[in-house]
């Protein structure tokens, strides 16, 4: 940390001598530059690169070009622990799913809990970058939606769930899990099997996802 220090430091002077001017917010940008050197040092040594620290030569040589680079390294770092946050977070909640999906009578405890990991998935799935987990949030996500139209028939707050996930995945940009519950909201609304107040909100619900960008 101290060589990120010293690197940051020395990109505040290179940036003054640059513009051959230290500027009227030096007492600020010049700690910010030592502090910030010394935060990149430690993310980009042991977060990003993993560097061994018994090699010590080579953990402070790049240490110090971490704090040279200093906003670029910490931007690089907080991109990568809002990743990890989000898998985690998905990956949850697909756990969830499926504990859910697992009940052959869901309750409407279980039809919300099924409603709001769902959800939460639709909202996140553009920032999901593992290409595998993405895959199989998908397919969580759309047994889930699957379920909620055969559960819908009988409980219409299935139908309130369904909407729920529509809405999150058209705020998001989900298209692929929004076209899926347009399709079951289109199947309910559409049968004779469901009673007629479940089907006027599911057909209430598919105009209002088609309206959605």
């Amino acid at each position: 940390m101290v060589s990120g220090a010293v690197g940051g430091l020395l990109a505040w002077l290179i940036a003054a001598s640059s513009t051959g001017s230290i500027g009227s917010h030096w007492p600020i940008d010049l700690p910010m530059g030592i502090l910030g050197g010394a935060i990149a040092a430690g993310a980009g040594v042991f977060l990003l690169a993993n560097t061994d620290p018994t090699q010590l030569p080579k953990m402070v040589v790049f240490a110090a070009i971490c704090g040279l680079s200093w906003q670029g390294i910490i931007a690089t770092a907080k991109n990568l622990v809002n990743e990890a946050t989000t898998h985690k977070d998905v990956a949850q909640a697909r756990e969830n799913i499926n504990k859910d999906l697992a009940k052959t009578q869901p309750s409407v405890p279980e039809i919300q809990s099924l409603a709001s990991n769902t959800t939460k998935v639709a909202e996140k799935l553009p920032s999901v970058t593992d290409p595998e987990l993405r895959k199989e949030a998908v397919q969580t996500a759309t047994k889930a939606v699957n379920k909620l139209e055969m559960v819908a028939f009988e409980k219409p707050e299935a139908v309130s769930a369904l909407e729920e996930i529509g809405k999150g995945a058209a705020a998001s940009g989900s298209a692929t899990l929004k076209a899926a519950v347009k399709e079951s909201l289109q199947a309910i609304s559409s049968s004779d099997q469901a009673p007629p107040e479940t089907r006027r909100r599911a057909a209430k619900a598919v105009d209002a996802l088609s309206k959605s960008p």
